[in-house]
């Protein structure tokens, strides 16, 4: 009687339930840091604007233009943080069911790096605190952007060295969650600010406006006083100051594209009037200003002129053997 025997089949190998790590996994975390980078330095920039419109430098005698400076750390902090936030949240949910993600060497190396910097950027912190203090410039201003310079730095430190130690890092669960959420409160309320003092684009287009009247009403005044100087005589309209054989076209309302307002009050007095969407700087507290408003161009909403009187001897008329030759 033959007996058959009965090979015993190898078991299939088992299949590995750990997602299998390659190049995406590189490529996310690469955009991640970089996302990071742009994130902090944006914040940065747009808190240090803000500090410069509300804590003002008392030994600044010019007008500078803040909210310009605004948009661009706006515009990018509004794309590129929740980017960064989602990368993360994606990073993190496959670093937790995965140990070859967890122990990827990009991903240590990159960390490693990020908690490198933000090191040397408290310790630089630290140096230049101490550094004005000792040559008595330690200003309220100064002392802010100092503050938030080490607080990002702290976080971003404080947030790399948990992920680093995983699961052995002696920082509590729901420590590093309530961290996270406050992080995400900051940014928006940082946010909010930006936008409140960068103004809305409506608000914005207005105000561009009314700079650029205020820049026709500059140029058609100094050429009435040309005029004058030239002649001696007020000239009968703003169509007058038209000049062929140099090219000048009286400038009109970039709105309504009607001609401004000029009459002649006297031998050397005059008056221009123009219609202006929103009070200037000197007539109600905005955080929107623009280039151009001068103390001689202050003016409310609506409707408004400004009268002006050649002085002879600030612009005395010119020699008849000197009058400039045309360009």
């Amino acid at each position: 009687m033959e007996t058959s025997t009965i090979t015993p089949q190898s078991a299939p190998a088992p299949i590995s339930s750990q997602p299998h790590v390659g190049p995406k996994d590189v490529f996310l975390h690469l955009l991640a840091i970089i996302g990071l980078y742009v994130s902090v330095g944006t914040f940065i920039g747009l808190v240090f604007t803000l500090i410069n419109i509300y804590v003002p430098d008392t030994a600044t005698t010019y007008y500078y233009n803040y909210a310009s400076d605004l948009r661009f750390p706006v515009s990018a902090l509004i794309v590129v943080f929740p980017l960064y936030a989602l990368l993360m949240r994606m990073l993190n949910r496959g670093a937790e069911q995965s140990v070859e993600k967890r122990e990827l060497r990009v991903r240590k190396w990159l960390f490693y790096l990020t908690i490198s910097a933000a090191a040397v950027l408290i310790a630089g912190t630290l140096i230049a605190t101490i550094y004005n203090f000792l040559e008595g410039n330690l200003t309220i201003r100064f002392g802010l952007q100092v503050l938030t310079l080490f607080a990002v730095a702290a976080s971003v430190f404080f947030y790399y060295y948990d992920k680093i130690h995983g699961e052995n890092s002696r920082i509590p669960r729901w420590m590093a969650k309530w961290f996270i959420v406050k992080v995400s409160i900051i940014v928006v309320l940082a946010l909010g600010f930006g936008f409140y003092n960068a103004g809305t684009p409506q608000n914005q287009r207005l105000l561009n406006i009314d700079s650029t009247r205020v820049q026709h009403l500059s140029e058609i005044q100094s050429e009435v006083v040309q005029y004058w100087r030239l002649k001696q005589k007020l000239p009968d309209s703003v169509d007058a100051l038209r000049n062929d054989l140099n090219g000048y076209v009286p400038p009109v309302d970039p709105e309504t594209k009607s001609a401004y307002e000029y009459r002649s009050t006297g031998d050397k007095s005059f008056e221009l009037c123009a219609t202006f969407a929103l009070p200037s700087p000197a007539d109600e507290a905005t955080p929107m200003r623009y280039p151009g408003s001068s103390e001689v161009f202050t003016h409310p909403a609506g409707r408004h002129c400004f009268e002006r009187t050649i002085d002879p001897q600030l612009y005395p008329p010119y020699p008849k053997t000197e009058v400039p030759s045309v360009q």
